[in-house]
């Protein structure tokens, strides 16, 4: 049976439900390995100190910050740290970008809330047609990405630019690591000196910033946008499917109320 046929098939009211479904399959798809990219991060940032000196490979592999790539910048060999920094740096861009191109709507809401309406994203918003080619190309973070999808960009422009924008990018900190080679090798030993010490540290200051995120929202799909104002008065996106407070009842509650009366009354 074709997908016309079974449409045809389905009744009316399951036909919603039905795409409801498909739309979270397909959301549950990409937002999964970011689940394990953010874990991997977060295990690069608490054990830092720790591979810093003795498997500087294995950090970049979790987790290949502008901070990670310079102090192993003087221990790695230039062709496995630039494949490494490369593909760590590009692992959740393509999830990003598909669920700013499937979950366009949905997904601006999301960041628009958790970003706080700020006049900076509200800026790029407008002017990404004409701000996002540099943008992806220069600085492809989480919100960029989602944007470029949901802007519409074309995937082959969006890879291209990426992968130019970190290569150059790359490009860059290795010539800074080889500049500043001896402060990199200093903070390097140190690390290997007090490893105990400060991965304790980096293991506390990462678990308090997960904490700090427990509560973070998760996206949604096939919620609504929900118009929401702020304490100034700015009126802010937030995504869900319950009505905004403060709102006026919809017309069939406010028709049933008179109908219920009428009934008491007699």
């Amino acid at each position: 049976m074709g997908d016309v046929d079974r449409l045809r098939s389905e009744p009316p009211w399951w036909q919603p439900w039905r795409r409801r479904s498909e739309k979270r399959s397909g959301l549950a798809l990409l937002t999964v390995p970011l689940v394990v990219v953010f874990g991997a991060a977060a295990l690069g940032n608490a054990l830092a100190p720790a591979l810093v000196d003795d498997q500087p490979e294995l950090l970049l592999a979790l987790n290949a910050t502008t901070r990670h790539l310079l102090l192993t910048s003087t221990s790695v060999d230039v062709v496995p740290w630039v494949l490494l920094g490369l593909g760590r740096r590009l692992l959740e861009d393509p999830f990003l970008y598909f669920i700013g191109r499937w979950h366009g709507d949905d997904a601006l809401a999301w960041v628009e809330r958790k970003a706080g309406g700020g006049r900076w994203l509200d800026l790029v918003r407008r002017r990404f047609r004409l701000l996002g080619y540099p943008l992806v190309a220069l600085a492809p973070g989480g919100v960029v990405c989602l944007l470029a999808g949901a802007s519409g960009m074309g995937p082959v422009a969006f890879v291209t630019l990426n992968v130019v924008g970190t290569l150059v990018t790359l490009a860059a900190l290795r010539r800074f690591g080889e500049e500043a080679a001896a402060p990199i090798d200093a903070v390097v030993a140190f690390a290997g000196e007090h490893v105990i010490p400060l991965t304790a540290l980096t293991v506390a200051l990462t678990a308090a910033w997960l904490w700090r995120r427990r509560g973070t929202e998760r996206l949604t799909p096939g919620a609504e946008p929900t118009a929401v104002t702020s304490g100034d008065g700015r009126a802010a996106l937030a995504t869900g499917r319950g009505a905004t407070a403060g709102a006026p009842a919809p017309p069939a509650a406010s028709r049933a109320l008179p109908r219920r009366r009428r009934r008491a009354r007699r």
